[in-house]
């Protein structure tokens, strides 16, 4: 039996995926992933890979090799994440990484289908993300 963080990582990728269908994507998922990516999601003239994390955190080198490998095929680099506010039910929050940098330093800004900034002042840590309900 999978362990209950593999479970709510799989989740995690299911809901994310999900929302991005809702968009218009075809989304697919890479299961058990190890690569850079844990969804592929595309749209007429559109590319985004997704690492999904349920702390949100990515790696230094995770951002690097997420970034780099969107860099080499013209694709969006997102990341994935929950977020819960309250009794709220969870929701999936996307963030595109605009550097191999950490979010800290700038690295990540919101990201919407149509390209817009979503500026969501409720938004966690003083960063902007897309906030769908999954």
């Amino acid at each position: 039996m999978p362990n209950s963080n593999y479970q709510r990582g799989r989740r995690l990728e299911y809901d994310a995926a999900a929302a991005l269908e809702a968009d218009g994507y075809l989304v697919m998922r890479a299961p058990g992933s190890k690569g850079c990516a844990d969804l592929i999601a595309l749209k007429m003239g559109e590319v985004l890979l997704v690492q999904c994390k349920t702390d949100g955190y990515l790696t230094p080198a995770e951002r690097a090799e997420l970034y780099g490998a969107a860099e080499l095929v013209g694709a969006v680099p997102l990341s994935a994440r929950w977020v819960k506010d309250g009794r709220a039910a969870r929701k999936v929050w996307f963030a595109e990484l605009v550097s191999a940098a950490s979010a800290r330093s700038g690295g990540e800004r919101a990201w919407t289908a149509n390209h817009g900034l979503a500026l969501d002042p409720g938004a966690p840590a003083g960063r902007h993300h897309r906030q769908v309900t999954a």
